[in-house]
């Protein structure tokens, strides 16, 4: 019964804990770096967690702390101006990619339970296409890709024709907005 007791506290302090935050996305190319920021404040006799969810489900989820076996790409960086630890990724690969949260993991030794606190920010790493180019403006990424298109009355190239004239006469701009998160 008291074992019972438990399960059902902790399963409670995980899920009144966890809120829906603003979710943002990190595109990076294979093999760069990313730094992914946390919101949570470490307390004494508290520490950090981070959590890597994979939506199709073809990694395995994943847990950090700074008490976990070791993981060489990954690394705690302190973050003095939130009072909590960032996690940075070294030489991004496909099996980093998902959606990363991080939590405050607190346990009590009296009920023999763990509580995890949740910050309000999610971000999701995704690989970024190689033909797209982007550019830091504003505090966060402005990206872009070059587009062939065809112009009124050109004819669609034949699959025989290996020769293809390119055409600088027809170009097409859009506004890019952004929200700042």
């Amino acid at each position: 019964m008291e074992r019972s007791g438990a399960v059902l506290l902790t399963l409670v302090c995980v899920w009144f804990s966890r809120t829906s935050g603003a979710e943002v996305e990190r595109r990076v190319r294979p093999g760069n770096d990313v730094t992914l920021h946390c919101d949570c404040v470490v307390r004494q006799r508290s520490e950090l967690a981070w959590f890597r969810n994979c939506s199709d489900g073809s990694h395995p989820p994943l847990l950090l702390t700074s008490s976990s076996e070791s993981f060489p790409r990954y690394g705690f960086v302190r973050n003095s101006s939130s009072k909590s630890y960032d996690l940075f990724v070294k030489n991004v690969m496909e099996k980093d990619l998902g959606l990363y949260y991080c939590a405050r993991r607190e346990k009590d030794l009296h009920r023999n339970t763990t509580c995890y606190h949740y910050g309000n920010l999610t971000t999701r790493i995704l690989l970024r296409d190689r033909n797209v180019n982007c550019l830091q403006a504003g505090g966060g990424d402005v990206c872009y890709a070059a587009l062939d298109l065809p112009s009124r009355g050109q004819k669609p190239l034949k699959k025989k024709k290996k020769r293809r004239v390119e055409s600088s006469e027809f170009s097409t701009y859009s506004e890019v907005k952004f929200n700042q998160v």
